[in-house]
């Protein structure tokens, strides 16, 4: 009875990774599952908002938006347009009034480093904390992000 629990786990997660028999499917670190990310491609386009104008974003900062209820934040960093969980995992401190630098995000508040691109937390990459990332994309002038 313990390793049904964990077998129902993977049940579910074979639906991400391509519906593999448990024999056949990839062995995947803790990490690696929970880093685990569905493709844009997965998404329809129905689940895509505009959040804001390009205009409204400038390069190296954070812009708070709230989709469906959830507070997100926006960022342009090197031309490429991120969007994570706007609240700190630590105390809540807003996100998008961090500092943004090489694909990350320091808590303005306390200083812990997010990846813009996986949400991981930077600072120990050990750990299993991370914020919420979302997929953007830019149709002409509006920034659109996809909450599933």
């Amino acid at each position: 009875m313990k390793f049904e629990r964990y077998r129902r786990k993977w049940s579910n997660l074979t639906e991400v990774i391509g519906g593999a028999p448990l024999a056949a499917r990839p062995r995947l670190s803790t990490k690696a599952v929970a880093c685990l990310k569905l493709g844009e491609d997965s998404l329809s386009e129905e689940n895509y908002q505009t959040v804001a104008k390009v205009a409204d974003l400038a390069e190296g900062r954070g812009l708070s938006v709230v989709v469906d209820g959830t507070p997100i934040a926006v960022f342009l960093e090197g031309g490429n347009y991120y969007a994570i969980d706007d609240n700190c995992p630590h105390q809540g401190a807003p996100l998008s009034d961090g500092i943004v630098f090489d694909k990350s995000v320091t808590c303005s508040w306390h200083g812990w480093r997010f990846s813009l691109e996986n949400g991981c937390w930077l600072d120990s990459p050990k750990s299993r904390t991370k914020v919420g990332t979302y997929p953007v994309r830019v149709v002409g002038d509006e920034i659109q992000i996809a909450v599933s």
